[in-house]
């Protein structure tokens, strides 16, 4: 952690409280994982939230490491009516936030309550976890509005005689898995505290909204990626090890160089798919190297599609800590053998061609669609 920041204090899986040595001033730090592409994650979607400028954000102190402003001191107290519309604002910012790709979830110290003007306010970290953190490890269930839910439950006191903020709590501790029941269920326990406000644009954005993919920085992340890696190297980690830097590392390379091509960077281009086999010999990115040396003329084209195949019939054994699914496999073999396949037609290997397409056959037998039909087609062009 930087110098800037000192810990005051740890509870897992929630920010932790930080003095922050510059203003003298208390921070929230959210406990994010130290892969370099979250990290890369992160940074591009708290500059978004700085952008947006919604007074709804936690104020971000620092991104490198990641901080905020700590909420004041004690909590609000407020009416039913106002805590039901504080948590209609906090489902409002989660939609907002959502659509922009940035991760939020205001439960768990993830979020809090201020008075502005008068008013509850609900105020959320942003960004929370990354999303493959994963509501599961949690025990709750996977639709965003049970983060609201558990929100607006922390804040609602109940004495024992207040039935109908009683009556309130126990709604919200009901968790339903299915999406669209749960926003149903979260408004009709706040409708009776709104005072007949109209919801339904609320309640149809909440049904509809999704995660936009997380912004990514991939000239970031592959310098926080090459950091790693040349640290883990020095420190001579076990072998094992290397590739959960490597392998994301790769696929990073592999990412920037296909969009570096189609940009007409070709140069960039082969220099990053270059990397990304050094990286990790995938069959995947020996092919993506072969069409770009087809393209550019380059003689070595014929060899980067039989590296190709060799890599799948003879896999890595460090890959057996990452071992791919076998739709992924399946389309990996797929694409290497159709590739080789046509650069054989086109160099008047007929025999050579029809050998890939039947491997692809054989490897892959459920072809549909278009795909199928093409390589049908394919075949019954060359079959003799």
């Amino acid at each position: 952690m930087s110098d800037r920041f000192e810990y005051l204090g740890f509870e897992k899986w929630r920010p932790q409280p930080a003095l922050d040595r510059e203003t003298g001033k208390r921070v929230l730090m959210p406990q994010h994982r130290a892969r370099f592409l979250e990290t890369a994650s992160i940074r591009g979607m708290a500059e978004r939230v700085r952008e947006l400028e919604d007074p709804r954000c936690a104020t971000i102190v620092c991104t490198d490491p990641f901080a905020v402003v700590a909420p004041p001191e004690g909590k609000p107290t407020g009416t039913l009516e106002e805590w039901a519309h504080a948590a209609l604002d906090c489902v409002d910012v989660v939609i907002r936030l959502r659509r922009e790709g940035i991760v939020v979830r205001p439960a768990f110290d993830w979020g809090w309550a201020e008075r502005h003007e008068g008013k509850l306010r609900p105020v959320v970290i942003a960004p929370a976890h990354a999303a493959t953190f994963g509501p599961r490890r949690l025990g709750f269930s996977y639709s965003w509005i049970s983060d609201v839910q558990s929100w607006l439950e922390q804040h609602v006191s109940a004495g024992p005689f207040d039935l109908a903020a009683r009556r309130l709590k126990k709604k919200l501790k009901a968790k339903d898995e299915n999406h669209a029941r749960a926003v149903d269920a979260f408004f009709d326990a706040l409708r009776p505290h709104l005072g007949g406000r109209d919801t339904s644009a609320l309640e149809q954005a909440a049904r509809t909204s999704t995660l936009a993919p997380p912004p990514l920085d991939f000239d970031l992340a592959i310098e926080l990626g090459e950091a790693e890696h040349a640290a883990m190297v020095a420190q001579q980690r076990q072998q094992w090890d290397t590739p959960y830097v490597c392998w994301p590392l790769a696929g990073a390379y592999h990412h920037r160089g296909c969009v570096a091509w189609e940009a007409g960077d070709r140069e960039r281009a082969v220099r990053d798919v270059d990397r990304a086999l050094e990286l990790d010999p995938h069959p995947r990115y020996f092919t993506t190297r072969a069409l770009f040396a087809e393209a550019l003329g380059d003689a070595e084209a014929a060899g980067f599609h039989d590296a190709a195949m060799l890599a799948l019939a003879d896999p890595s054994t460090e890959r057996e800590w990452g071992v791919d699914p076998p739709e992924i496999r399946q389309r990996d073999e797929c694409r290497c053998a159709l590739s080789r396949a046509a650069f054989r037609h086109r160099h008047g290997d007929v025999a050579g061609a029809l050998q890939d397409l039947r491997f692809v056959k054989s490897r892959w037998a459920s072809l549909e669609g278009q795909l199928g039909a093409s390589v049908e087609a394919f075949l019954a062009h060359l079959a003799p």
